[in-house]
C-alpha cells in the first residue's frame, strides 16, 4: 500500500508542476497580446521572432 500512496504523490506532483507551466506560459501570452503587440514592441527569444513574423506577414 504504501508504494502505492507513493506513486499517487508522485503523479499529483506532476500535475501541479505542469498545471504551474500552462498557468505560466497563458500569462505570458496574455501579457505579449496585451501589452507588447499593441504598442508595436518587441520580447526576447522565440516570442519576439513571433512577433516579428506577426506583424510581417499581417
Amino acid at each position: 500500500m504504501r508504494i502505492k500512496d507513493k506513486n499517487t504523490l508522485i503523479n499529483n506532483n506532476y500535475i501541479f508542476r505542469y498545471m504551474l507551466m500552462i498557468f505560466g506560459i497563458f500569462l505570458c501570452a496574455i501579457g505579449i497580446n496585451a501589452f507588447l503587440t499593441p504598442s508595436k514592441l518587441l520580447s526576447g527569444g522565440v516570442a519576439g521572432i513571433s512577433v516579428i513574423l506577426y506583424q510581417l506577414l499581417s
